[in-house]
């Protein structure tokens, strides 16, 4: 495939008009000189924008160094010396992988140079170089201050802040090194997709670790001087008691960062060397709004918009945490989300806004429980009911009683397959022959991670390994993973898909469940049925060369 001219890239990305291609590219015929150096000259687009899209172009990352984490570890590594001398910044290690800012990440000589004082593998960025003198200066001149700081405040600054920070704006200035820290933690992880922020102390180090695409990543070790003061301003946000360092305590922070509104689910847990904070990051411009980006087959995709448009019944969802179950409901709501019906959710917590939907969130603390409320919701004249989870006998039966009486429910359940709900909500206490009667639809599911596309290669397996897992290989099959480069992190993988089982009642499953059949009988009569269970559907995806045998293995082995 060709490569893309600068100047087409410029207008693709959005960043300059044709017409302001044009005109430039007359322009620079006349000056003699770089087609960049025109445009940045004409006030067309700025060096950073420039320096993003041929990052672009050659696939190296553009950093903005004041939004990054920067790692003081490997200060160690590359003095200041080094880093004035090329022109650089160490950002952070991922096992033998060390990230570095660099002007110009093409400079071969200085990246052999920079492999061979640290014995590490580098990977190149792209930066500005007042960014990267900037990081230089601010970093390596102020190490000591860093290490030396005491987080301090007293009664009336709190409770000011408390007042103030509501929506928190991440790019706003300070002169705290506590909150520069915590601000390029939460920009970090925001930039990379992370799902959840882990900071741990242990007896010689504080730990910070992200989950990317299902897999906990360490990424840097934070001062240990700096743990209180990162624990108490998390805290801060979140409206918690910094005081209270004996009990687990459970909040919310509400971030603003550029264009994106972010909410964070914050949970602090006491341990013998201090307390771990666990961070739940919700993107609410990222909410899944569509059923085709679901991953579903078209026929999948058919059935389950029929069954989300019954006029009434209860159609459930199944998984484990993180198998993205919230997205799925949230995109069934917005296919039948229309100004005609009334539609009200009971969540815990709300993760996204949904136009037009009323959504209600959870609080115990005043016994606004999902019983309670699914039981107020009903006097609020409701076409369509969507109750986060069912955890009891009560939610149950309100959800039953709700679907039995021209309501349509959408809820979700913690089980291992489909069929897994049905016994399940049984033992709950629902009685058999009222399940049987109103349920319409189940979609059991995981999320599996997708092979990087950069570092994708063919290989071989023993037919052992084949039958063992239950796959046989088509003429001509061919069988992939990531072999593991730079911009997977040396993992072999990158973003991640959806396997799924989609078991819909017929009337001789209908009849099993009044009879009070098993899980793996009622199973056995939806296979018969044609439904495909995850494990077949993950193995097809494998033919696909989207995912990985070892993969599905691993998401799937509890439902072999």
């Amino acid at each position: 495939m060709a490569k893309k001219r600068l100047g087409d890239s410029l207008v693709e990305t959005g960043v300059i008009t044709e017409d302001q291609l044009y005109e430039a590219l007359r322009e620079q015929k006349e000056a003699g000189e770089k087609l960049g150096e025109t445009l940045i000259r004409m006030g067309f687009c700025t060096q950073a924008e420039m320096i993003e899209v041929l990052g672009d172009q050659m696939g190296i990352p553009f950093v903005k160094l004041d939004q990054t984490i920067i790692d003081k570890e490997l200060f160690r590594l590359i003095s200041k010396e080094i880093a004035l001398k090329y022109k650089i910044m160490p950002i952070i290690r991922f096992e033998n992988i060390i990230t570095i800012a660099m002007v110009d990440p093409l400079d071969f000589f200085v990246i052999d140079e920079l492999e061979f004082q640290t014995g590490l593998d580098v990977s190149p960025a792209i930066a500005l170089v007042d960014d990267i003198e900037n990081a230089i200066s601010k970093y390596y001149e102020n190490e000591r201050k860093l290490d030396n700081y005491q987080y301090k405040e007293d009664a009336n600054k709190k409770t000011n802040e408390m007042k103030n920070l509501q929506k928190i704006d991440l790019e706003e200035e300070t002169n705290s090194p506590a909150i520069d820290l915590v601000n390029t933690i939460l920009k970090q992880a925001i930039d990379e997709k992370v799902s959840d922020v882990h900071i741990e102390e242990e007896e010689e180090e504080t730990r910070v670790r992200f989950r990317i695409d299902g897999i906990l990543h360490k990424v840097m070790n934070p001062p240990k001087k700096l743990e209180a003061s990162i624990i108490s301003r998390l805290k801060v946000m979140a409206n918690l008691d910094i005081a209270e360092k004996r009990i687990p305590q459970d909040g919310r922070i509400e971030l603003r960062y550029g264009k994106k509104e972010i909410d964070i689910r914050i949970s602090t847990l006491p341990t013998i060397f201090g307390e771990k904070i666990v961070m739940r990051l919700l993107d609410k411009s990222n909410v899944m709004n569509s059923l085709e980006k679901l991953g579903y087959s078209d026929l999948v995709l058919k059935q389950f918009r029929e069954l989300i448009r019954k006029p009434y019944g209860i159609f459930l969802v199944t998984g484990p945490t993180g198998s993205g179950k919230t997205s799925t409901l949230y995109g069934a709501l917005n296919e039948i989300n229309t100004m005609d019906k009334n539609i009200v959710t009971l969540e815990n917590p709300v993760e996204y806004q949904l136009k037009i939907i009323n959504q209600v969130q959870i609080n115990p603390n005043i016994n606004l429980t999902f019983a309670t409320g699914l039981r107020s919701i009903l006097r609020q004249d409701p076409d369509i009911v969507m109750v986060g989870e069912i955890r009891d006998k009560e939610t149950a039966e309100i959800a039953i009683e709700a679907a039995m009486t021209g309501h349509l429910v959408f809820s979700t359940l913690h089980t291992n397959t489909a069929s897994g709900a049905i016994t399940r909500l049984i033992d709950m206490g629902i009685e058999p022959f009222l399940l049987a009667s109103s349920l319409v639809g189940i979609i059991g599911q995981r999320l599996v991670r997708k092979i990087c596309n950069n570092c994708k290669e063919k290989i071989e397996l023993d037919s052992e390994d084949l039958q063992r897992i239950g796959f046989n290989r088509q003429e001509g099959q061919e069988i992939y993973r990531g072999k593991g480069c730079k911009v997977c992190k040396t993992t072999g993988y990158s973003g991640r898909t959806t396997i799924y089982e989609l078991l819909i009642p017929d009337e001789n499953i209908k009849m099993k469940i009044k009879e009070g059949a098993t899980s793996s009988e009622i199973e056995k009569i939806a296979k018969d049925n044609g439904m495909i269970n995850m494990r077949e559907i993950g193995l097809e995806k494998v033919r696909k060369g989207i995912t990985t045998l070892e993969e599905i293995e691993r998401v799937t082995q509890e439902t072999i």
